[in-house]
Parts: C-alpha cells; structure tokens; sequence
C-alpha cells in the first residue's frame, strides 16, 4: 500500500475540524472506506468495498472510522487479528492484534486525526490483549514517528509476512507495544529494558 509523503515541520497547518469516531459497521461505511482507498490505491471501487467488509466482519477485527458532519467519513483505520500459521515459518510474524490500514483523506490530513484513530484503536486491542503489533516500510517517516510517540518500539526487519510487500529500499519492520504482563516479550522489549 503507498503511504502519503510526510512533512514533519509543514509551513501551513490546516485547522483542526471536529470529527466523530466510531467502529464501521454498514454497507455506507465501508463505502465510504474504499472511497479513501481508491483514491491511493489501483482496483476498482467494488473490490475495495469487497475486501473492507470482509475484513470489518472478521472475528477478532476492527474497522474504525473518523466522521465529520460536513465531510461524512474522512479517515479509517484498521485493527487485524493475525493467527499463528499451522506450519508457521521460523521467521513468521508474532502472533496478535495489527494495527493497519490507516488513511486519512488528503484534506483533513496533519490535523491529529491519524493519531486519535490509532489511540482508539489502541484502546480496542488493550481491553482484549497485552501488546499491540503493526507493520510498517521503514521509509514512511510519518508511521515510524507517530507509532513511537505512542510507545511502539521496533520489534524487527527480520521476518515474513504471507502476502505483504513494501515499497522502496528500506524494507519493512515489525513494531510492538507492551500493555502489560499479559503481553509477549520480543527482541526490542529486551533492548529497551536492557534484560
């Protein structure tokens, strides 16, 4: 998936407009989703609107969504369950709760929206797990920045992901955040701690 380009020191931000958020729950949400996916991505319109749902209606997944009352829906963001493999490869990713899938709309972006989103959705995988994990390119600048804000660290460059490519040179990372005790110690838990 392409990222949008990331200016950390904008010379203009744009006012900050009031949005709702909420889980996604209708055939107009996930319209509405795949309206902002098209908009970034190649595929038609009705495959989008397809796969948001599907997703939106997985066990264990999350489609929440950022509306305003001018603009209807202006962002989503996706948290997925993702099982172990049966026959899982040594390298295969942690086992968890995903962040993901997060687009804000061109003309509300660089208003904190992406971060409130992911802050909920951090707040949905919380009350259900003891960490949080998400997969990013190491050249989006502006994913890497807000996921450490908020307390991930990078887990690894080192792994497998059935059906993910990144972009660019740099590859992809695994980065994971710990609630609690309930959640997985990984190789960037220990160099943090140092143990």
């Amino acid at each position: 998936m392409r990222y949008a380009e990331f200016d950390p020191d904008p010379v203009r931000r744009p006012h900050r407009r009031h949005v709702a958020l909420r889980e996604a729950i209708s055939e107009a949400d996930y319209l509405a989703c795949a309206r902002l996916i098209t908009a970034r991505e190649s595929g038609g319109l009705g495959t989008w609107v397809e796969r948001t749902r599907k997703h939106a209606q997985g066990p264990r997944n999350a489609l929440l969504v950022a509306e305003s009352e001018r603009d209807g829906i202006v962002a989503y963001g996706r948290v997925t369950w993702v099982p172990r493999p049966r026959y899982p490869a040594a390298d295969a990713a942690p086992e968890g709760y995903y962040l993901g899938g997060l687009i804000v709309a061109d003309s509300h972006r660089r208003m904190g929206i992406g971060q409130r989103l992911t802050v909920a959705r951090l707040r949905f995988i919380q009350r259900r797990a003891g960490d949080a994990w998400y997969l990013v390119n190491v050249d989006n600048d502006a994913s890497v920045r807000l996921h450490e804000r908020l307390g991930f660290h990078e887990a690894t460059r080192d792994f497998s992901f059935p059906g993910v490519m990144f972009d660019g040179d740099g590859g992809g990372m695994i980065g994971h955040r710990r609630f609690d005790n309930r959640g997985t110690r990984c190789e960037g838990c220990e160099r943090e701690t140092g143990t």
